[in-house]
């Protein structure tokens, strides 16, 4: 219809306004011209061309220059944009807004100089006009003031010029942005005396929404937020920002399933939204789906690379999916972008920790500490670097550094537990976790250290005990369940170890990280095959595998277990996979080695076993086995023996 209705006034005979002839200016084809363009400006901003409405506005203010009204409109365009322009920003849209340019001062100007010049043409328009007319001019004189100097309006002055929802809208928003929850429900119960207000109001509906996601805790506030966002969307269909924020409530209320679906649909029509891509990574992290979360990351961080939380969010992504070289890279790259910040700083420490580069990590962990030295965070990295290193002495000096700026936090307490465990002294190291325990919010976690510490100082029994108590306690909950089915494995009963590891992946899967779900498949892998249930337990490694790829111990279960089903092929096809993973570990090359003398291929096995023993010198049950090999290429293969 835009495009119709400017097909025809484009023909129109006239330059801006220049020279108007008497004769077409009061004909009735140039009053049908008028309604056009403004029924086209109309239509414009209907579908958010704001700068095609305001052109067609200002073409039109040309041809009828003393029209108040026209000079309303223009006020009123740069209105509905910054509104329309506020919103996408509270709803995190970048790339499909109006722009920054909806709200600078330079637009502000604009909009007063249109106002006031209609206030002046009304000065002299007739007296049966001027009281309705001073009206609207009042109300978007407001609701301007409203969105372009928030901070300088008292809200009952929008109150006084509510004449449609719209204008309620606009002042949920004033009232959100203050934080007044009892404003926020008073106009709200103002709303739903209007008999149409779920069936007509989209725009409203999804500001109280917002409003009551983001302002109001009660339970049935969230659910209320829930139905509106709902309605308003079986309104309007078609706009992007409230499928977005449909997502941020569901999410919010626990609904992965609709908070997927939505910030898909969201993402369907604006897939260039960084922010967006940053959400639906959030949810499917709350779902435990590294591997998705990582693409939307990156196309967050390709989108957006100046922001630094995208860059962060990757980069831990990338290490909890094992991939430490990839967070290295990301993690650098946020290092340019925020050279004083600590945190990427210590996010590559940790990657560099993770690969054993402790000279690498120690470096990055240091420079944190001295960007902010009376943070402990820092410290703490520094001491668990320290303490994987071997560096006890180092790590007991960053530990008591960090307990002399805060001496109960849990953190610290934990660490100091591990360093007096390095050292030996397990019955302090068990009291420091005790503390430790008592003052943490959510000591589960820590009460499952205490477990595998009750094992150094009590013995295996006293740890089963103390985890089956636990489990008692937390019956659904799935890491206590998996540490309960270890010890039980260790303890030799391994069908009960099975049936718990089963019911742990039964709980609540989303509630693990990837590496805590692979170390349960891992276990069931093992014990299934030490039972001889090889279909299961190969079903049980493949998913470790795919879980965490870069972990070498499933591959070498997984290459057992395809080794006992006389699966030869798939078996070394999984030892090279682990020796590609793992060049400098001699025991994919062992175990390849011994499959290949299995297979009656001496000399692979030769080749195999002796480069094992090139990177485990001291270990003498490889040499043995390498001798033994030797002694059977020679029987087997044997060589022609030069005469002499």
């Amino acid at each position: 219809a835009i495009d119709q209705i400017e097909i025809h006034t484009n023909k129109l005979d006239i330059d801006d306004g220049h020279d108007i002839s008497p004769s077409y200016s009061y004909t009735e084809k140039f009053h049908q011209d008028i309604c056009n363009l403004m029924a086209v400006a109309e239509a414009a901003g209907e579908i958010k061309q704001w700068e095609k409405r305001f052109d067609i506005l200002e073409k039109v203010s040309t041809l009828i220059p003393s029209e108040p009204f026209v000079y309303v409109q223009l006020a009123r365009t740069l209105t509905l944009r910054a509104e329309y322009q506020d919103f996408c920003q509270t709803l995190g849209a970048i790339n499909n807004t109006p722009g920054d340019i909806a709200l600078t001062a330079d637009t502000y100007q604009t909009f007063k100089e249109n106002l006031e010049t209609a206030e002046n043409h009304f000065k002299s328009a007739n007296k049966k006009r001027q009281l309705d007319e001073t009206m609207f001019i009042k109300r978007w004189k407001i609701r301007g003031e409203a969105i372009f100097q928030p901070n300088t309006l008292n809200p009952q002055s929008l109150e006084e010029i509510t004449q449609d929802t719209d204008d309620f809208a606009v002042l949920i928003t004033s009232i959100t942005k203050t934080k007044n929850i009892t404003g926020i429900h008073n106009i709200y119960n103002t709303l739903k005396e209007y008999s149409d207000f779920q069936s007509h109001h989209h725009l409203p509906l999804a500001r109280v929404a917002h409003s009551l996601s983001n302002g109001c805790r009660r339970q049935e506030d969230q659910e209320e937020a829930m139905t509106l966002i709902q309605a308003a969307i079986q309104q309007d269909s078609c706009e992007p920002l409230y499928h977005a924020l449909l997502a941020e409530i569901a999410y919010k209320q626990g609904d992965n399933e609709v908070a997927i679906q939505s910030i898909d649909t969201a993402l369907a029509s604006w897939p260039n939204e960084p922010r967006w891509h940053a959400t639906a990574a959030k949810i499917n992290i709350s779902e435990g789906d590294n591997s998705a979360a990582i693409t939307h990351l990156k196309i967050s961080a390709e989108l957006e690379p100046d922001h630094l939380p995208h860059q962060l969010v990757l980069g831990e992504c990338l290490q909890k999916n094992g991939e430490f070289r990839a967070a290295i890279q990301t993690l650098e790259s946020a290092r340019e972008i925020a050279p004083n910040n600590i945190e990427p700083f210590l996010g590559l420490a940790r990657a560099y920790l993770s690969i054993g580069e402790y000279e690498q990590a120690a470096s990055y962990a240091q420079s944190a500490s001295n960007k902010a030295p009376n943070e402990i965070t820092p410290l703490l990295v520094c001491a668990e670097v320290a303490l994987q290193a071997g560096n006890l002495r180092e790590a007991q000096k960053y530990v008591k550094t960090a307990l002399h700026i805060n001496s109960q936090n849990t953190e610290a307490l934990k660490i100091n537990s591990h360093v007096l465990q390095a050292l030996g002294r397990f019955e302090e190291a068990l009291e420091t976790l005790e503390q430790a325990i008592q003052l943490a919010e959510k000591p589960l976690k820590l009460m499952l250290e205490r477990a595998d510490l009750v094992a150094s100082t009590q013995g295996s029994k006293a740890a089963l005990k103390n985890l089956q108590d636990l489990a008692l306690e937390y019956p659904e909950e799935p890491d206590v369940l998996y540490h309960l089915a270890r010890a039980l494995a260790t303890g030799g009963q391994n069908k009960a170890a099975i049936l718990v590891a089963q019911k742990a992946l039964r709980c609540d899967p989303f509630s693990l990280t990837t590496k805590e779900l692979s170390q349960i498949h891992y276990l069931l892998g093992q014990l299934m095959r030490q039972a001889g249930q090889l279909d299961q337990a190969i079903y049980q490694l493949n998913e470790s595998v795919r879980l965490t790829p870069v972990y070498l111990e499933p591959y070498l279960e997984l290459g057992r277990a395809h080794q006992e089903r006389r699966q030869h092929a798939l078996s070394l096809q999984t030892y090279q996979k682990a020796i590609t993973m793992a060049p400098d570990d001699p025991r994919p090359y062992c175990q390849a080695g011994l499959l290949l003398k299995e297979s009656y291929d001496y000399q692979g096995a030769e080749s195999m076993l002796r480069r094992a023993a090139d990177l485990a010198p001291d270990d003498l049950s490889i040499h043995r086995q390498l001798g033994a090999l030797i002694a059977l290429n020679i029987v087997h293969n044997r060589r022609a023996i030069p005469k002499a």
